[in-house]
């Protein structure tokens, strides 16, 4: 579903994130009680799209899911549709990302040429076009609506940015739209909105027919960036009198704050045609929670970042360790505990997604398997720790391996990695 994402990572500047199961967000759960029909509440289900570092930006109603991940090869953009992820390529240099997709599937993002350089693209039909630079050095396409026309800006690197519009095989400047601005979002009545004014401290705008409307903030002095609009909303961040950062929703010319999950700072990114908002908010332990914002209540999700929202309510952003995820809401028991992952650097519980310490509570007779997701390049071990013990493994490496252990007794087993003790480490409680 076309819509934009986050400034800073939109020129390169991304830095990557870990990987395809469904796993829970929700802290270990005691069983059901079967005489309380509300022991099988709503949760998130969490669906890890790669197994390598990245962000999911973009989910249309089809369920077709963009975004990048980490390879053998370099970053690489992908389109995830019914559980099958196919890289995008590239320009001709190493990397690239993809930020949003339309309905007929069409996917737009950036990728370095064999210049080195960044150039926004269009991917359809397995080909991936350069869409150039208007004279500038590098360009990002942020969104493309149902018509195939693309919004992005460009950059001559260490002095200006410019938004852009392409369409019909030509990429021109929106009307009126001068100085440093940024096109991140179109709608279906081709509406821009994005970032203009000044670099450091932007405002909101939208551009439509080539009037500009400044959105104003929410009592701020630095501005705001428009990131997605639908239906005329149009939803981001702007800052209040704090000097805080707060997500906003604007309609019918007001700007509506809505708040944070607890205190600090947080971002709007994504908005479906039901109005449900997605984003981020930080908590008091200091780590951004995906959050949806729904009849006026801001709930949070899991540990991580909420990018955007289809009709359906799937919700895609990165994890508690920046995988690219799929979250769904679900009446169904989360996975069964005993199931880690292994990765780069650190072990998780796929049940809960707890992660140094992965703690998994089981019971007696549980056989736990450890899943390596990181190449042999990156050996880790499973080390028992302490008392009560278990055996050890060796160091292992590749993706897929796993190792396994059957607990016939109860106790508390704790374990790390010999290599990484000190930031790779878990628990195994036995009942």
């Amino acid at each position: 579903m076309p819509r934009n994402r986050t400034l800073a990572a939109l020129l390169g500047l991304c830095a990557g994130l870990a990987a395809c199961e469904d796993t829970s967000t929700a802290p270990e759960l005691a069983p059901a009680d079967a005489a309380n029909p509300q022991a099988a509440a709503l949760r998130w289900s969490t669906t890890r799209l790669s197994i390598g570092n990245g962000l999911a930006t973009d989910v249309n109603n089809q369920g077709q899911v963009v975004g990048y991940h980490s390879t053998n090869q370099g970053t690489r953009a992908f389109l995830w549709s019914n559980g099958t992820l196919q890289n995008l390529g590239t320009l001709g240099g190493g990397d690239s990302r993809a930020f949003a997709v339309n309905e007929t599937g069409q996917v737009v993002g950036q990728s370095t040429r064999a210049d080195g350089l960044w150039h926004a693209f269009l991917w359809q039909n397995g080909t991936m076009q350069d869409l150039g630079a208007l004279n500038a050095d590098v360009s990002v396409a942020t969104d493309i609506d149902n018509q195939g026309r693309v919004v992005g800006y460009t950059e001559v690197i260490g002095a200006q940015t410019r938004a852009f519009l392409w369409q019909n095989g030509q990429m021109k400047r929106p009307g009126n739209l001068i100085g440093y601005s940024t096109a991140n979002a179109i709608d279906s009545k081709g509406r821009i909105v994005g970032a203009f004014g000044a670099r450091l401290s932007p405002r909101a705008y939208r551009w439509e027919g080539g009037a500009i409307t400044d959105l104003g903030t929410l009592s701020g002095s630095n501005g705001a960036a428009a990131l997605a609009t639908a239906g005329g909303r149009i939803v981001g961040w702007s800052t209040i009198h704090t000097g805080a950062q707060r997500a906003f929703l604007w309609e019918n010319g007001s700007m509506t704050g809505l708040g944070t999950l607890a205190s600090g700072n947080s971002s709007a990114n994504g908005i479906n045609a039901f109005g449900q908002i997605v984003g981020w908010s930080q908590q008091p332990d200091s780590q951004p929670h995906a959050f949806i914002w729904r009849d006026g209540v801001m709930s949070d999700i899991a540990v991580g970042e909420a990018m955007d929202i289809n009709r359906d309510g799937w919700i895609v952003g990165r994890g508690s360790i920046s995988f690219p995820v799929l979250w769904r809401e679900t009446t169904d028991p989360p996975p069964p505990a005993g199931s880690i992952t292994v990765g780069s650097s650190y072990f998780l519980s796929d049940r809960n997604w707890t992660t140094d310490p992965a703690v998994d509570t089981v019971a007696v007779g549980t056989t736990v398997t450890w899943t390596w997701t990181s190449g042999p390049a990156v050996p880790h071990t499973v080390q028992s720790v302490g008392t009560p013990s278990f055996p050890s493994s060796g160091s292992l490496g590749g993706i897929g391996v796993t190792y396994r252990v059957t607990f016939n007794r109860a106790g508390a087993y704790q374990y790390n990695c010999a290599r990484h003790p000190g930031n790779m480490f878990g628990r195994v409680v036995v009942r």
